[in-house]
């Protein structure tokens, strides 16, 4: 149960098999189902991030890019 919670709680799995002394990391996986909702969060989160990134370098490069009403060529 404690295992649990620590997981849970956001501690990391690595950290959870060292402090249960499991040597063989099977053993610690019968925890792992707790971790499917922190899963789906975390590529939720992910794809959030990576829309953010995206829709910011667009931005910074149309910003950049003079549009066509900018651009004056030579007669």
């Amino acid at each position: 149960t404690a295992l649990s919670w620590l997981l849970e709680g956001g501690v990391d799995y690595a950290v959870v098999q060292r402090l249960a002394g499991h040597k063989l990391p099977g053993v610690t996986e019968g925890y792992l189902h707790l971790w499917e909702g922190r899963l789906r969060e975390a590529v939720t989160i992910l794809e959030r991030v990576t829309i953010e990134k995206l829709q910011a370098a667009m931005h910074e490069e149309r910003s950049i890019i003079p549009s066509s009403k900018e651009v004056t060529f030579p007669h």
